[in-house]
């Protein structure tokens, strides 16, 4: 996983109704498929009185986009699909939504549950407050101490953070950059410096 992508920044909730039916929404930043799982527990038990908890999620897995879904016993493709066209008409990922139906006594067909579950998630998106992030690589840098000045001055680009430093006969450096930005790291560090440098996974 690369590329800088949009999520949200924090759980907001949503909801629907139509025809008696009631549908709540939860839409959730997430990190792993087990995240998910853990928020439908609490979900689902703040819900007891709901007949289905459907849910959909975006997310990197491994490096690999999975967009997964589940309609909770509703007919196929009509909960948890429409849910997950949420998240993707929206772009968003490292995200899920959650979405339990009380129901009202009136079936909706699959139509009327396509619109009512995708207008709960829906819903609960447009309370969430989004933001651009951007996936980060580790690297451990030593140099001498007169360069020094040239690296803080380089720590103003965006794309790079220090995580850590540690001062001894020569200085070393643990920075964060993005992902997208390693190339540009990579060539400056090698062409503009004479510093010793590898990547590392525990930042």
């Amino acid at each position: 996983m690369h590329e800088a992508y949009t999520t949200i920044m924090e759980p907001a909730e949503g909801s629907w109704k139509d025809r008696g039916s009631s549908f709540y929404a939860l839409a959730l930043p997430t990190q792993t498929p087990e995240e998910v799982s853990e928020a439908l527990s609490k979900w689902t038990a703040a819900h007891r009185g709901a007949r289905h908890h459907a849910w959909a999620y975006r997310m990197y897995v491994h490096g690999i986009l999975e967009e997964r879904s589940h309609d909770a016993g509703e007919p196929s493709h009509s909960a948890g699909t429409p849910i997950l066209h949420a998240l993707q008409s929206r772009e968003l990922k490292q995200c899920a939504v959650l979405v339990s139906r009380y129901f009202g006594g009136v079936k909706l067909g699959v139509p009327g549950l396509i619109a009512a579950y995708r207008g709960a998630a829906e819903d609960a998106l447009d309370h969430a407050a989004r933001i651009l992030r951007h996936p980060e690589r580790f690297a451990e840098l030593e140099l001498p101490y007169e360069l020094l000045g040239r690296m803080e001055s380089d720590a103003l680009e965006e794309s790079i953070r220090w995580t850590e430093r540690a001062f001894a006969d020569r200085v070393t450096l643990r920075v964060a950059v993005w992902a997208e930005r390693t190339t540009y790291w990579e060539q400056r560090w090698n062409q503009y410096y004479p510093l010793t440098w590898c990547w590392i996974t525990d930042p």
